[in-house]
């Protein structure tokens, strides 16, 4: 009897134990399901603290999820951003391994790694990670970029162009991608294929301030002034708002001038005179500009500004040189031209000038003696076309 009732206490006891035991594994059950549902929203919240600038914060919040969650292959792919953001390269490789072990074809992982592997130069290492996030997901735009930027940075530019090449077909509205392309062509002196390009992307988004602004350069690269002061003339619509309309309004005004629009020339450096009073700069672009429509009085004027500002411009020196010889004042043009006979940009058309002032004043040997040197320094300046043009009107 005793015997049996032993039995029976044991028995009880294991059924209260094992119904415990039941119990507790429906709550860790329960709980890993509440963890795996919630964690997605943990990790949105997590990305929210990262776009507000809350780093440390963000970092604390997905130790917990890992805490909780150990193989959670998002969470430790936003650990490795999160150390990308605090410039923590060692933490963020082991973030990102960690991802990619427990889900491979993490293109972001990959990405990140490439990120890590570029912060110490190691850039044969970083094309690779590169790669495998472009075979995990063609269509990324950034490791596309990436790829093309490590190929240039190793020095293997026309491979980065046949990179990118067939890449720009299948994606022909990707306006990142024609830029890229368009400031790869430019590095390597193609200047043609970088302007087709950039135009591409200005038609696709016309008013993209930095699309514009890279065409408009190239165009002043080629020397076509006119294309270049017509860009800049959108890009200052554009930049209407911005502290940068003082610079894009001296680009149109230096791009109308060499392109031989004086009048809107002048009238860009007019404006500019108000917010840069003291820029020597501005004051020789409107002297230029007065030039060249023959307003004798004013270029001289401007000049003078330009030199009282900045004593070595020899530029506006020039301009009151011709503005002197076209006023019939030949003497004292001859003392502009004369001291800058030696200038070694300047020294060629200074020769020419004073040789015509000789000329006026009937001293043929001295005009001799200053053409021939003209000659020998065979001078190339934008003051001649502006000299002859105004000469017309006057002479």
């Amino acid at each position: 009897m005793r015997t049996t009732r032993r039995i029976l206490c044991c028995c009880m006891i294991l059924a209260v134990l094992c119904g415990c035991q039941t119990e507790q594994q429906k709550k860790s059950a329960f709980k890993q399901q509440y963890n795996e549902k919630a964690s997605p929203v943990k990790l949105t919240a997590v990305e929210a603290m990262l776009e507000q600038g809350q780093v440390e914060s963000a970092r604390q919040a997905v130790g917990g999820i890992l805490k909780a969650q150990p193989e959670n292959a998002a969470a430790w792919l936003l650990l490795g951003q999160i150390f990308l953001e605090q410039k923590n390269y060692g933490g963020a490789r082991l973030a990102f391994e960690k991802t990619t072990s427990l889900n491979e074809n993490t293109a972001d992982a990959w990405f990140g790694l490439g990120v890590v592997a570029q912060s110490s130069n190691d850039h044969i290492s970083a094309l690779e990670y590169y790669q495998k996030a472009l075979a995990w997901n063609p269509a990324c735009t950034e490791a596309i970029l990436a790829v093309a930027n490590t190929l240039e940075i190793l020095e293997r530019r026309d491979e980065a162009a046949q990179f990118l090449d067939p890449k720009i077909t299948d994606n022909p509205s990707d306006t990142k991608l024609l830029c890229a392309a368009a400031d790869l062509a430019n590095r390597t002196r193609q200047t043609d294929k970088a302007i087709s390009l950039y135009r591409r992307a200005a038609t696709l988004n016309p008013q993209d301030e930095q699309i514009l602004r890279s065409l408009a350069m190239t165009y002043v690269f080629r020397g076509d002034w006119a294309a270049a002061a017509d860009t800049f003339e959108k890009v200052l619509l554009c930049a209407a708002e911005t502290d940068r309309q003082a610079d894009y309004l001296y680009w149109v005004a230096d791009s109308s001038l060499n392109a031989g629009r004086f009048r809107r020339a002048l009238e860009c450096f007019d404006k500019l005179s108000v917010v840069r009073r003291k820029d020597a700069d501005v004051w020789l672009g409107m002297a230029q500009s007065a030039m060249g429509i023959s307003d004798i009085k004013r270029a001289k004027i401007c000049a003078q500004k330009a030199l009282s500002f900045r004593n070595d411009c020899f530029e506006a020196q020039t301009v009151i040189g011709c503005a002197d010889y076209l006023d019939g004042k030949y003497l004292t043009a001859l003392e502009s031209f004369i001291p800058l006979a030696n200038n070694e940009s300047l020294g060629g058309f200074a020769s020419f000038m004073a040789g015509r002032c000789y000329q006026k004043l009937g001293r043929d040997v001295q005009a001799t003696m200053a053409f021939e040197k003209a000659v020998r320094l065979n001078p190339q300046s934008p003051l001649v076309a502006m000299f002859l043009n105004g000469s017309k009107t006057k002479n």
